[in-house]
């Protein structure tokens, strides 16, 4: 018998048989194992970048990725998975690709979530005081402003004088700028006036 030109993955029982001129025969048989060895491939997205969501230091993140192989069955699984939530900052995502044979191939790309949200920022009361006795100044507690931030903020308040937050006040009007500014570089301002 001849044998097929082609086998498929798996054993295939191949019968020779052996016959004379005069009719006789024998028979002998053959296993042919063919063996998938080609690894799948791993298609992974491009690098990704994204916002954090409002209010948030974080974000959800969905992606596609997929597998091609010479043998059907094969999948992609992505560690964290598609639709992960990721912290603010840089994450490496790998995706492994396996095929019913157990070969395997892996991709990599990085999620990026920037914190793009400016804090609120709110300034204390604006301040009326009298100069102390015998002087032209006064010595008081401005307050500080109290900022809110998806994640989290610094305030800095710089007298228009440029004079020490607890330095004295003179007569007239002095305005202190207050800053809130987040690790991103986001900022808001806001304006007190210290009469």
């Amino acid at each position: 018998n001849d044998a097929p030109a082609v086998f498929p993955k798996g054993d295939t029982l191949v019968t020779w048989t052996a016959t004379d001129v005069a009719g006789n025969q024998s028979t002998a048989t053959q296993i042919v194992t063919v063996k998938d060895e080609e690894p799948p491939k791993a298609i992974c997205p491009g690098n990704i970048i994204v916002s954090t969501e409002h209010g948030k230091c974080e974000a959800r993140v969905t992606w596609t990725a997929s597998v091609t192989d010479n043998c059907p069955d094969a999948t992609i699984t992505c560690e964290p998975p598609s639709g992960s939530v990721f912290q603010k900052g840089i994450t490496l995502v790998t995706c492994t690709a396996t095929d019913a044979a157990g070969n395997t191939a892996t991709c990599s790309f990085t999620v990026t979530a920037n914190d793009t949200e400016k804090p609120t920022n709110t300034c204390p009361s604006d301040i009326t005081h009298s100069t102390d006795p015998g002087k032209c100044e006064t010595t008081i507690d401005p307050g500080t402003a109290t900022a809110a931030d998806n994640c989290g903020a610094t305030v800095t308040g710089v007298r228009g004088d440029g004079l020490p937050l607890n330095a004295p006040y003179p007569k007239g009007v002095t305005a202190i700028t207050w800053t809130a500014t987040d690790a991103a570089g986001n900022s808001a301002s806001c304006t007190q006036a210290i009469t």
